[in-house]
């Protein structure tokens, strides 16, 4: 069994019981993390590594107070990789959860476990963590025109009123009407859908026309590929720490998949408009609080690991959450099997250990997802979605680890792959402003 693994530049990497970990590099304090690389079996419907028509951010964090933990900040962006010029109807999505008495205060649910124990309160006293997606999703729209081949980066923390363009961009005006709004409410967490749309064509609600991609040499399957950095600012060791990732991309099914240009996106299934999502996710990961040391014995740390889910299927025109329920197989090195489950929402960051006990680090030595109680420093997951009714519930994720170390290194993260297995079903939707029953949105509340 492997497992990715980033160190300091020009460490060794350490071995497991079984077999030897891969290895990638931490340069200085540069963490990075990676996200989604698609299982091919007919073809890649899912890819990190390739421009898509829909572009999914799992998880953008923002906290430049250090309110919930180290100062944090994401950079985003987004590149058209066509020689056209495209545009892009995107949705900044608010996950925060809040106390339940005080409504504007944002918490998080182990965060309120540890301040209880603790006599404190991240809550007001007799608060709880209400969220997120309760009672509804929190969204933001905004839009972006991009001149070919045009890459465009900003802070999520900052808004971006006016785009950087060329000259020629400028003067044509192919930038006009993009913007970023910043995120809602600081401290932040959440995600960002973004869907390529056309420049020039809108439908019946006056909205620009989900299409296709339109470059050839994409396959005309998408145009659009994003990267994002989540740079904290450490309180212990180096100053910097930061991990990066690729945006999601799924892929359109070529220049006839979408003619309609409803709202309402059909991913996989028997009227795919868009590849579908991954019915299975696999994780290669190490144990929550694994002591790790590198051959040389310079470094040693303890592991814990952060997974990040957000639904494929997605109703953003009554901004309703759709239920679902993960299901996970835990295999350690002796090929152990067990097993555990979790409701999810519109989106989910929970640390292994807290999987399968309440949250906070309270019961974690008693997890199923633990060293203490594998035996073995690293193993697998395997993660299915349970399908709905009329969608298929399935999601994407990112996975991050963070080394923890009691020396003058501090806080490091790091990151694993998450596999994703493609297979047939009955699709998923994303129901974007505008979308109707009668258009075919099923998942409407």
């Amino acid at each position: 069994m492997s497992h990715l693994l980033a160190v300091r530049k020009g460490e060794d990497v350490m071995s497991t019981m079984t077999g030897n970990l891969r290895r990638t590099i931490l340069f200085g304090v540069i963490g990075t993390l990676v996200i989604a690389g698609a299982v091919r079996l007919a073809r890649a419907d899912v890819a990190s590594d390739k421009p898509g028509a829909i572009l999914v951010f799992p998880k953008v964090v923002v906290d430049t107070s250090g309110l919930l933990g180290p100062p944090t900040d994401t950079e985003i962006q987004i590149t058209n990789t066509s020689s056209s010029v495209i545009s892009a109807r995107c949705y900044l999505i608010n996950s925060n959860s809040h106390c339940s008495n005080a409504p504007t205060t944002v918490c998080t649910a182990a965060g309120v476990a540890e301040s209880a124990a603790a006599g404190a309160g991240g809550c007001p006293a007799g608060g709880t963590c209400v969220g997120p997606c309760n009672p509804q999703v929190v969204e933001n729209d905004f839009r972006l025109t991009l001149t070919k081949r045009q890459p465009v980066t900003w802070k999520a923390s900052e808004p971006l009123r006016v785009f950087p363009c060329d000259e020629v961009g400028c003067a044509l005006g192919n930038n006009a009407g993009s913007q970023w709004p910043g995120v809602q409410e600081d401290p932040f967490v959440g995600e960002i859908k973004c869907v390529e749309v056309s420049p020039t064509l809108v439908n019946a609600d006056g909205e620009p026309q989900p299409i296709p991609g339109l470059d050839p040499v994409n396959g005309f399957t998408g145009d659009l590929k994003g990267e994002a950095t989540i740079v904290s600012i450490s309180t212990s060791g180096p100053a910097v720490d930061a991990r990066k990732y690729n945006a999601i991309g799924i892929q359109s099914l070529g220049p006839n998949s979408n003619n309609s240009g409803l709202d309402t996106l059909m991913l996989g299934g028997p009227n795919a408009e868009y590849n579908g999502c991954p019915k299975l996710l696999i994780v290669d990961n190490l144990f929550d609080n694994a002591p790790v040391t590198t051959h040389g014995g310079s470094f040693s740390a303890s592991v814990i690991t952060d997974l990040t889910f957000v639904p494929c299927s997605e109703d953003l025109a009554t901004q309703s959450p759709t239920a679902a329920t993960l299901q996970f197989l835990v295999y350690n090195e002796f090929e152990q099997r067990f097993s555990t489950s979790i409701g999810f929402s519109c989106f989910k960051e929970v640390q292994l250990s807290d999987i399968d006990t309440r949250p906070g680090p309270f019961g974690n030595a008693q997890s199923i997802f633990n060293f203490a109680v594998q035996g073995t420093l690293a193993g697998q997951i395997r993660i299915r979605p349970v399908a709905g009714a009329t969608t298929d519930n399935r999601v994407l994720a990112v996975s991050e680890e963070f080394w923890v170390s009691s020396g003058p290194n501090g806080l490091s993260s790091a990151a694993t792959n998450v596999d994703l297995v493609q297979g047939a079903g009955n699709g998923d939707q994303v129901c974007l402003e505008g979308a109707s029953a009668a258009e075919g949105c099923t998942i409407m509340h």
